[in-house]
This record gives C-alpha cells, structure tokens and sequence, in this order.
C-alpha cells in the first residue's frame, strides 16, 4: 500500500505554474456562471410549460452539441493556438445561454441548446491537457483537486445566488430568466483570466487530420472510456431532473434548491480537495471505485423516500461520494496518456460521457413524464443509474485493479499518435 507523501499540501499548490494559476482562475469564473444557468435552467423551462419529456429533449441537443463538437475541438487545439480558442468557447456558449433566455419559438431554444453544448466542447477539451502541459507529476494530482474545488466553490456561489436573488427578483418564469441572464453574464468574466494565458511553444508541427484521427493506442482508449459510458449513461437519466425532482416530490422552490445545491458543491469541494491525499494512502483505483460504490445506497434513498430531510441528506452524500474522485480520475487518465496524446485521450473520455448521456437524458425525461413506479416518475430512472453507476464502477475495477501503476511521466507512444484528452465527465 503506498504510504502517504511526506510533502504538505501547501508546497504542491505553491509549485502551479502562472498558466495553471490563470486557467484556474478562468475555471472558477466559468463554473460560477454555469452554477447559475445549470440550476435555473430546468425550473425556468418547467415555468415556460415545457414538460420533463421536453425538458430532456432540450438537455439532449445541449449534450449533443457537446458530443460532435468534442473531436473537432480536439484537433483546433492541437493546430492552432489555445488562448483565442479558449476565448471564443466562453463567449459563444454565454451567447447561445443569452438565446436560450430571449428566444420565443420553442426550435429556436432548441438551436441554442445545441449552441450552448457546442461553444462549450473546447473549454472542456482544453482543461485536462492543459494542466497536464502545466504542471510536473509531483503536483498534478494536486492540480487537479484544486482546480475541481475551485469550481466547487463557484457552483456553491452561483447556487446561493439564486437564493440572495429571489428576494428581489420574485418567483415564476420571469425572476428565472434574469437568474439565468446573470450567470451568463457571469461566465464571460472568465475571458479576463485567460487573456492573460502566456502561450507556450508547441513541441512539434501539428498532425494532419488522417494522422490525428487514427495514430492511437485504441486498446488503452477502449479501457479508459468503456466505465465512462456506462457512468454517464445512468447519470443522464436523473442528474439532469434533480432540481425538478424537488420541486415535483417536494414542492420546493428554485431558493430553497439553491441553498441544497450549494450545500452539495460545498461538501464536494471538500471531496475535490481530500481524494489527492486518499489516493497517496490507498492509490487511484481504490478511491475511484471505492468512492463510487460508497454513493449507491443513498441513491437507494432518494428513489423511494418521502421524506424531505432524508432526501436532503442522501442526495448530499450521494453528491460527495459519487464526486470526489474527480481529481484523481483526471490524473488517473493523464498519467496513461503520451503528451502528444492527451487532447484526443480527453476528447474520447468526454465523448464517451457525453454522448451516453445525451441518450439517457432523453430517455429520462420520459420516463419521469410518462411513467410511475413508487411514488413518481422519479423512481424508476433512480434505480435504473444504480444500475448503470454499479456496472461501470465493477467494469473499471475489472479493467485496473490488478494493473500496476504507470510511471509519473507520460509514457512514449510506439506509433505516432494523436493528441489526445482525458476527462472525468461532468458531475453526476
């Protein structure tokens, strides 16, 4: 068992380069605004008179903006430079977020989910690599962990803004769409930080596209993503409804989800922040899959309980278990991959994720429409990701418990290979 690095925590945060500072401080930015969007969006949809049925077909264009977007984003990144690639990604997906809000047609919503999905794929291609580039194998871990805290703590902020916000604003369709205009105009906050990006030299001259799209380790890829796509498959079903899921079982309004949502960014920050220091004591896949298997039982709870407090607190520590070993995962990923690998490595695991759960997020927004099994409509996707969620935790303990451990720098590519990405997926 790997014994606990005598090194403190603060010595690794002092070794983050300028640039990694920076993209931190841009990531912080951009998940305050999407904390603020991501949790009024549903309610101001459901307020407008859209349906759960409808509401999933909507988070679907979104993530399949996302989807086909994800490869092209990877091979942007790797041929032309990252700062005005990383700019563009936050202003189109505020705008399209702004066309959400001011769009009257329900096909124009439509088309600016789709965008919203799309501006975002570079964004979230870039981060992994860009903090593997940055950083040495003795704080990347690290790295990572402060990085999703960081964001953890913007979600808590956007989350309880919306609770300041309700005093003020009232309630309904309109309070909700000025809700949803400040987080965008939050989210652009994010170009400041990143206009201050020092480009670094490339280490070689960009592939072509055919080099790119076929020069990889498909068997390590196939290993790497596999749990992904069934993770985000039961994350789809639910995640996406579990603000409307207090509202319908519960009645709750969008302050009083708020003050739960930031209570849960707030304990995964806390997650975000200890699983490096886990990892060290009990190693990557422990804490990955033991981290996982931990949260299934308080999805258990919120599935079938009609109680408001025992939902609260399931739906908390479900949120903490299931997310903290993002950091890990991350590193876990980026540890397997060549450099000149890393964006396209981080690609596939985003597109695995992502386009699993662009499936099931339709899927799960008519079967809380449509069906009622237990209580409401909400049972039965729930049981249906425990499923999902224990399948895939058993499959990555299948495909890496017995591996060994790669070494700290990133291992050589016998073939040239694309570049490639690694990511965690959103939070589920």
């Amino acid at each position: 068992m790997p014994e606990p690095d005598s090194t403190s925590y603060l010595s690794h945060i002092r070794a983050f380069s300028v640039n990694a500072r920076r993209f931190l401080a841009a990531g912080a930015l951009w998940s305050l605004g999407q904390a603020l969007l991501h949790l009024t969006r549903n309610l101001y949809w459901k307020e407008s008179g859209w349906t759960e049925a409808g509401i999933g077909t909507l988070l679907s264009a979104s993530q399949l903006g996302t989807v086909l977007c994800t490869i092209p984003a990877a091979i942007l990144i790797d041929r032309w430079r990252s700062k005005p690639l990383l700019v563009l990604s936050v202003f189109a997906t505020m705008a399209a977020n702004v066309g959400q809000v001011l769009c009257q047609s329900r096909g124009a919503v439509l088309a600016s989910s789709f965008a919203a999905g799309a501006g975002s794929a570079v964004f979230l291609v870039a981060s992994a690599p860009f903090f593997a580039r940055h950083s040495t194998p003795r704080e990347r871990t690290h790295l990572f962990g402060v990085s999703i805290g960081l964001a953890a703590l913007a979600n808590v902020l956007g989350a309880f803004s919306v609770r300041l916000l309700e005093p003020w604003l009232g309630h309904g369709a309109e309070a909700l769409r000025t809700m949803m205009l400040c987080g965008a105009a939050g989210g652009v906050l994010a170009v400041a930080p990143l206009a201050l990006l020092r480009e670094t030299p490339r280490p070689e001259v960009p592939r072509g596209l055919r080099q790119l799209l076929f020069a990889r380790d498909w068997g390590l890829m196939l290993r790497l993503c596999a749990p992904d796509m069934l993770i985000g498959l039961g994350a789809g079903l639910t995640i996406p409804f579990i603000n409307l899921y207090f509202q319908g079982r519960f009645g709750k309004s969008a302050g009083d989800i708020s003050v739960y949502y930031a209570a849960s960014h707030a304990m995964n920050m806390t997650g975000f922040l200890l699983a490096p220091v886990f990892s060290q004591r009990f190693g990557k896949v422990a804490v990955i899959a033991g981290s996982q298997l931990l949260s299934i039982p308080f999805f258990a709870f919120m599935a079938f309980t009609g109680s408001l407090p025992v939902a609260v607190a399931a739906f908390l520590l479900r949120s903490l278990l299931m997310n903290m070993a993002q950091p890990v995962n991350a590193a876990f990923v980026m540890e397997r991959a060549a450099e000149d690998q890393q964006a396209v490595m981080n690609s596939f695991k985003q597109l695995s994720w992502n386009g699993s759960w662009t499936v099931s997020a339709l899927l799960g927004g008519w079967l809380i429409h449509g069906t009622a099994v237990g209580r409401d409509g909400y049972t039965l996707p729930m049981l249906l990701t425990i499923g999902c969620y224990l399948s895939g935790t058993t499959l990555f303990l299948a495909l890496w418990a017995r591996r060994t451990a790669p070494p700290d720098s990133p291992r050589t590519p016998n073939a040239p290979a694309l570049p490639a990405i690694t990511s965690t997926g959103p939070g589920d």
